[in-house]
């Protein structure tokens, strides 16, 4: 596809490649009917470390919550007694909520740390979005680099990375494709660029996802896998699908770097709670709830 110096989308950042990262300083759109003045959307852009803290704080806060709720009902603070007075559908719904808190962290927060918008330096951005990524299992470095790509090719079947998962059929729970079903890609590419969306379609197919919930797992495992030995991925978990940008030198080695530390880390963590509270405790309010909650927010 040739582009000239007209289309917009020869002058937005190059995606992953672009040379700086801070994206909430680039022109993102070249419309001009928006609804906003340039004051409004200047004062609902300001960054602020307190807000941003107090948000994160509260999110936390409802973690760990939880997480003291879950080990009281399910008896591992108190004797094996209380447990009976409590009926497993409440455990079940403390486990689910548990899952959506710790998806929550590890997207919505993770999102506004890549986008450098949840504080008001890179620094602090970068830091917080890569512990917050760590209780769901989530790879900062990695979404940051799909993540800018989606944004500069948004809804472009052949160069948005998400979408071009989804038409090969490796979505991020490892089934089949989410895009409906009887849809002529061909006809869509030949239309433009159309608003695919990730979410169900039905209520049927919201609670299918809950029977992919390996695929969310090894899809997520497998990041750190390949990209730790130095073999790039991309939302597809098994490739680079990405044809229009094959990853360069600098990203696989920074991919590789950030693979091994957040795996080697995360590790840690892991003994150190089995060794403090147990493995109880550490699979009834932190791996189990990871392993539940994708569907719940993705």
């Amino acid at each position: 596809m040739t582009r000239d110096a007209a289309d917009p989308d020869a002058r937005h950042a190059r995606g992953m490649h672009a040379e700086g990262d801070d994206w909430s300083k680039l022109p993102n759109s070249q419309r001009k009917d928006r609804p906003l003045s340039s004051a409004q959307l200047k004062e609902l852009a300001a960054k602020s470390n307190g807000r941003g803290f107090v948000a994160l704080a509260g999110n936390c806060s409802l973690i760990l919550a939880t997480g003291g709720a879950i080990m009281l009902t399910d008896g591992v603070l108190v004797p094996a007694l209380w447990r009976q007075a409590w009926p497993p559908l409440l455990l079940l719904l403390l486990l689910l909520w548990q899952g959506f808190l710790l998806s929550a962290l590890g997207f919505a927060a993770q999102h506004e740390c890549l986008h450098y918008t949840a504080f008001r330096t890179k620094s602090l951005n970068s830091l917080v979005g890569r512990l917050v990524s760590v209780p769901s299992f989530a790879f900062f470095l990695h979404e940051q680099a799909m993540h800018k790509e989606h944004h500069t090719y948004t809804q472009d079947l052949e160069r948005d990375p998400e979408l071009v998962a989804e038409v090969a059929g490796c979505t991020y729970s490892g089934a089949a494709s989410g895009l409906p079903d009887g849809v002529d890609l061909a006809a869509v590419a030949a239309a433009g660029r159309n608003g695919f969306k990730k979410v169900p379609l039905s209520r049927a197919q919201y609670f299918e996802r809950f029977t992919c919930l390996s695929g969310y797992t090894s899809s997520k495992l497998k990041k750190f896998w390949h990209c730790g030995r130095g073999v790039p991925v991309d939302y597809s978990s098994d490739g680079w699908l990405l044809k229009h940008c094959p990853p360069g030198a600098r990203l696989t080695a920074s991919l590789q770097y950030e693979a091994r530390v957040q795996a080697g880390g995360t590790l840690a963590l892991l003994l150190l709670w089995l060794a403090a509270l147990g493995w109880r405790s550490l699979l009834l309010t932190w791996l189990l709830p990871a392993y539940l909650g994708p569907p719940l927010l993705y």
